[in-house]
């Protein structure tokens, strides 16, 4: 069994990695039912993961997904 990444496989995850260190909040977020504002943080998260397409990765395209395989949604 072969268990390393394509070349194709390597750009997605350069994508990602990319795509995370431009986004993922530098502080940890509070938990989302401790207060408002953790809820409001978590709230926010998640709109950037919307935007950024990477909300529902394996959904299809046409229902608002990326379209992933299995070996992109692990990676």
């Amino acid at each position: 069994m072969d268990l390393t990444y394509t070349p194709e496989q390597n750009a997605f995850r350069a994508e990602v990695r990319s795509w995370l260190e431009a986004h993922v909040p530098k502080g940890k977020l509070e938990h989302y039912d401790a207060t408002r504002e953790g809820f409001e943080a978590h709230r926010a998260w998640e709109a950037t993961l919307k935007s950024g397409d990477w909300g529902m990765v394996t959904w299809p395209k046409e229902y608002g997904g990326r379209g992933l395989d299995l070996i992109q949604w692990l990676i």
